[in-house]
């Protein structure tokens, strides 16, 4: 899959990562279907915030759960 790494301040780039996968007993994949970048994503991009380089942008999204492990917790969102 792509997502947008933080390389440095005022340095981003798109590139492939490895697909997601379930690894533990609560977590659930999603299908992202729209992103976009949170006011944390532009501090570290501002360099007010220091990241681990490499790591991804973009935790604000929209998508359809394609897969849940088994303790996750049903809720009326219909997952």
């Amino acid at each position: 899959m792509r997502a947008a790494l933080y390389l440095a301040a005022g340095k981003v780039v798109d590139d492939d990562v490895p697909d997601p996968e379930i690894v533990e007993p609560t977590d659930a994949l999603v299908r992202v279907l729209r992103s976009c970048v949170c006011g944390s994503d532009l501090s570290a991009y501002r360099g007010v915030i220091v990241r681990p380089e490499r790591s991804r942008l973009g935790h604000e999204f929209v998508g359809i759960v394609a897969a849940v492990a088994g303790q996750c917790r049903r809720s009326g969102l219909g997952i």
